[in-house]
């Protein structure tokens, strides 16, 4: 069974990804690719937009939350780190079995 914190990332990635913007995962959820492992209980990625609600232009984040109850932390992304994030990022494969078992460790 996939843990509910990597099935919400995987299916707010998929639908980010439909409507068209650039995107990657970050903080707790990516670590546990390619970092140090820590705790989360949200799910926390920059979206590449070119214009937003005034709110969330000011703030650079919309707070949201999957079905599951999982807090999303969308960054409404516009730094150049945060393009270059996105280009760099990789897929990881979310399956039946936990996300960590498919780490590339090379």
């Amino acid at each position: 069974m996939i843990p509910r914190l990597f099935e919400s990332a995987h299916h707010v990635g998929d639908v980010t990804s439909k409507l068209g913007f650039g995107y990657c995962i970050i903080g707790g959820v990516a670590l546990q690719r390619c970092g140090p492992l820590r705790a989360t209980l949200d799910v926390d990625l920059p979206v590449l937009v070119d214009s937003a609600a005034s709110f969330a232009v000011m703030h650079r984040v919309v707070l949201a939350r999957y079905s599951f109850g999982t807090p999303v932390d969308i960054t409404l992304g516009a730094m150049s780190f945060e393009a270059r994030s996105v280009l760099r990022a990789s897929e990881i494969l979310v399956g039946e079995e936990d996300a960590s078992s498919r780490l590339d460790t090379n």
